[in-house]
């Protein structure tokens, strides 16, 4: 009888310990950082220093960066911000991958619009098309001055600042105002914002470019 006295005491213990334990909060995971889910993107995390260096270069002043365009150039480049280590050349080069990703978006939209039935090939599509092939390297030989920014962003030199001269003149001649001339074309399109989706976002990708590199010396 005592025996069973002692496993029913003992049962009982068992159930108050294991309400007890259930009762308490249990700690939750810690939400990664801003920084570190930037990281998770592809490229290191940004330490305090990346990200205040990022928000510098994207902000060089309203005259040379417009306010609207500052938010859109944090958000793009936050994904590298690890990677930049304190280099300016490095995020012009980042500003600028994100820029070819975007006409690839681009380029695949303007294809699938012009091989619908529904009369997609009557719309004029040749000059963004053009523009967004040659911004892809599809082009032969492809874009030298594409070449030459990847080249300067993976040595980091930021002394070269006359090459950085010619790519703003490469930016506003061949990129800027070939963009203008496909922006006209396409803008006759019925529903092209739902057609051509990434159109909203060119006009943000090429002003970046044009800011980090016009307010290079800031």
């Amino acid at each position: 009888m005592a025996v069973a006295n002692n496993a029913g005491c003992l049962a009982v213990l068992l159930v108050v310990v294991a309400a007890t334990f259930m009762a308490q909060p249990q700690a939750e995971a810690p939400s990664p950082s801003p920084a570190a889910a930037a990281g998770a993107g592809g490229g290191p995390a940004a330490s305090p220093a990346a990200l205040e260096f990022l928000r510098r270069r994207c902000n060089p002043g309203p005259d040379i960066m417009k306010e609207k365009y500052v938010g859109y150039c944090y958000d793009s480049l936050l994904p590298r911000a690890g990677s930049f280590n304190g280099s300016r050349l490095r995020v012009v080069g980042a500003a600028v991958e994100v820029l070819v990703a975007n006409f690839r978006s681009l380029l695949a939209e303007l294809r699938r619009l012009k091989s619908t039935s529904g009369g997609g090939a009557a719309y004029k599509l040749g000059e963004c098309i053009d523009l967004a092939s040659a911004m892809c390297g599809e082009k032969v030989p492809p874009d030298p001055y594409l070449a030459r920014v990847r080249s300067l962003a993976a040595s980091g030199d930021d002394g070269a600042v006359q090459t950085l001269i010619d790519i703003d003149l490469w930016l506003e001649e061949d990129v800027f105002t070939r963009y203008e001339r496909c922006e006209t074309d396409v803008e006759k399109i019925p529903n092209v914002k739902t057609l051509l989706p990434t159109m909203a976002l060119m006009n943000s990708s090429i002003e970046t470019c044009f800011g980090l590199v016009e307010g290079y010396e800031q």
